[in-house]
């Protein structure tokens, strides 16, 4: 980003890095560079004359995009927008793309870089907020994150598969709260939930297939390493082929997600029953605790001297905390409420709230004002 960068994003990132340092030292000076420069960024950024212009420059476009995702940052470690009101900014610089320009292509590593890490963003929100995402419809729906040449591909295909069950999910809600429903209104609601049964079909073949794809992949301990989570050398902690570095931990925590979305959507007698494969892998939970067993090996090594890294951790840990809970499995829950203990003793959290009196976490530094998980 070095050749790309301009006075708005420069500004913006000092806001996210006074913020982080300033909560973490208790420093209220920083805390007010952190709030100055977050105003006056997005203020710029909001007049900015590239939503205006006919052919923006590839520059323009790209400074433009990382500003969004470091103010995007910035207000999910302040808390200020647990609301989700983030993702309006999101979309406006995602309509940046939509317009024909010579350098703007799917060649632009840079550019899609920077849109893999938008759509992240608005998917975690999503997901959390159980509200429909945009980027499940079209003209986004349509754009290919997702390519098996590159190192992220299952990572990409795994929210391809996911990002639709939000948007699923809010309208089961809406459905299941309809009452004294009129003629016409049943007929629309028939309707619904007869498009939300194809929906659901589409995505437990896509999850079907995204499964049998990561079954063939292996994970290599040293791309664990390179990508700064290292490796316990215990029996069956990873995968040894030569293979392409496709999988991340990140990947096994989007597979959680899956299943938990796909419980969610087998519980309502009025959603399709998911294939054998898909049930016995929901219902045995094999799979997922392999994976959920990989990522705690993973984090387990993974709480170095550095916070940005511990942040990266605190989302795992949240989602086998989640996984782990919602089994029953207390002994791996409270390893997680060490973990985060261990965090917190570091100095490495941000606003990390631990009680194991009651096995509630909270992650301000996501956005959270409510506990992640009890």
């Amino acid at each position: 980003m070095f050749h790309y960068r301009d006075q708005t994003l420069d500004r913006s990132l000092l806001a996210l890095y006074a913020g982080f340092v300033g909560k973490r030292e208790r420093d209220p000076r920083l805390a007010k560079i952190s709030v100055e420069c977050y105003i006056k960024s997005l203020h710029t950024l909001r007049n900015s004359d590239v939503w205006v212009k006919k052919r923006p420059s590839a520059a323009e476009i790209n400074a433009t995009l990382a500003t969004v995702l470091v103010l995007s940052r910035v207000e999910l470690m302040s808390g200020e927008d647990g609301s989700g009101g983030y993702v309006a900014h999101i979309r406006a610089g995602l309509q940046l793309l939509r317009r024909p320009h010579p350098s703007i292509s799917r060649d632009n590593e840079l550019t899609w870089m920077l849109a893999k890490r938008l759509r992240c963003l608005g998917f975690y929100n999503a997901a959390r907020q159980r509200r429909s995402f945009f980027m499940a419809q079209s003209p986004f729906s349509e754009w290919c994150f997702s390519r098996p040449s590159e190192p992220d591909y299952l990572l990409q295909k795994a929210i391809d598969v996911a990002i639709s069950i939000p948007t699923i999910m809010e309208e089961a809600d809406a459905l299941d709260a309809s009452a004294s429903m009129s003629e016409d209104d049943l007929r629309r609601c028939l309707r619904t939930a007869k498009r939300l049964l194809g929906q659901a079909f589409e995505v437990a073949e896509n999850l079907e297939q995204w499964l049998l794809e990561t079954r063939e992949a292996r994970l290599s301990s040293s791309i664990i390493q390179a990508q700064g989570y290292a490796s316990t050398g215990e029996a069956g902690d990873c995968w040894e082929e030569n293979t392409p570095p496709y999988f991340d931990p990140s990947s096994y925590s989007l597979l959680i997600s899956c299943n938990f979305g796909c419980a969610m959507m087998r519980v309502r007698n009025w959603l399709p029953h998911l294939p054998l494969h898909l049930r016995t892998f929901e219902q045995n939970c094999a799979t997922v605790d392999r994976y959920a067993l990989s990522i705690r090996r993973s984090v387990t090594t993974a709480l170095t001297a550095s916070a940005f890294e511990a942040q990266e951790a605190l989302v795992l840990i949240f989602t086998l905390y989640r996984y782990w809970k919602g089994k029953g499995d207390d002994h791996n829950a409270l390893c997680c409420i060490h973990w985060l203990e261990e965090i917190k003793s570091r100095g490495l959290a941000v606003d990390v709230e631990v009680d194991e009196r009651y096995a509630m976490v909270t992650a301000r530094f996501m956005g959270e004002h409510q506990p992640f998980a009890k």
